[in-house]
């Protein structure tokens, strides 16, 4: 890349007042946390003169600049989870399927999170069990969420006796499969760190107490945590430590469910165990994720 340097012809004495609003985007990824989608507004800036006369006649014509009060940022995917845990069973991983995409709102002016709107759609039911989703804004404290509003099937409702804003979308998906939901959330202006989407996404499996959730990610309140270390599950929670399982001797972070950076996941094949389906997918997961990156684009 080139380099260039532009420069206006400026009178100094005539310069009394520069306003530049200077906006930055971060954000890290992990491979069974987040999946965010680059919309090319890593970086914003704004400069508005306060006196016209400050630039030098000479120079071009320089339009108006009057920035706006916000700046949105979209995330999009796909979970998947297999609704066995504590056991692998098929670990077909194609149990539940569902499709994301969340849009945080942003003040420019002090780079807060003010409001999201999320959409999530039932995509694929390939148990046998009753499964239902929600998911727990796990690093807020309730009194920083201001309102939440779910348009969509009914059955939604918001768990008021969490330590954390808790939604529940729904808890039987076979009878919402392919309905969208639409989430609106107002914030009392958070950090995007608080706020990542898809924050902690869970399933629960034939009653509210077994959920299942991406790896390392703690259950909420109501979860029964005597599942945990039964059958197959590996997990230590002194040690924050939820949901993994092995792979014979040498992966010992499988997890039991995924969140892919894509809305077009081919479903894996039913009770064929997804790394048969996907080959890649043990690649990828002994890599933590560093690896194999688009294992999921190569179905066998």
């Amino acid at each position: 890349m080139s380099n260039s340097k532009h420069t206006l012809p400026c009178s100094s004495e005539h310069i009394r007042k520069w306003r530049c609003i200077l906006s930055f985007y971060n954000q890290y990824f992990h491979p069974f946390a987040t999946s965010p989608d680059s919309n090319d507004c890593d970086a914003t800036f704004y400069l508005k003169i306060a006196e016209s006369s400050a630039i030098d006649p000479g120079g071009p014509e320089l339009p108006p600049v009057n920035p706006p009060s916000n700046v949105t940022t979209t995330y999009k995917g796909t979970l998947a989870y297999e609704d066995q845990w504590p056991a692998q069973r098929d670990y077909d991983m194609n149990d539940v399927m569902v499709t994301y995409q969340s849009t945080l709102y942003r003040n420019v002016l002090n780079s807060k999170i003010y409001k999201i709107v999320d959409e999530f759609t039932p995509l694929h039911s390939g148990g046998t069990h009753i499964c239902g989703f929600g998911y727990q804004l796990h690093n807020l404290a309730p009194d920083r969420v201001r309102s939440i509003e779910v348009s969509g099937p009914d059955g939604w409702k918001i768990e008021t006796d969490q330590s954390h804003p808790t939604v529940i979308l729904f808890d039987n998906m076979k009878s919402v499969l392919n309905q969208k939901f639409t989430v609106t959330t107002e914030l009392a202006d958070v950090d995007l760190s608080q706020v990542t989407p898809p924050y902690n996404p869970f399933i629960f499996v034939n009653g509210r107490s077994r959920e299942v959730h991406l790896v390392n990610y703690a259950p909420t309140d109501k979860a029964d945590e005597s599942f945990f270390n039964t059958s197959d599950d590996m997990s230590n929670i002194n040690e924050g430590i939820y949901y993994i399982t092995r792979y014979g001797e040498e992966v010992d972070i499988m997890p039991f469910a995924i969140n892919l950076p894509t809305l077009d996941f081919e479903v894996p094949t039913e009770s064929v165990k997804i790394y048969d389906t996907y080959p890649g997918f043990i690649d990828w997961v002994k890599s933590k994720g560093t690896t194999n990156k688009d294992w999921y684009k190569k179905k066998k």
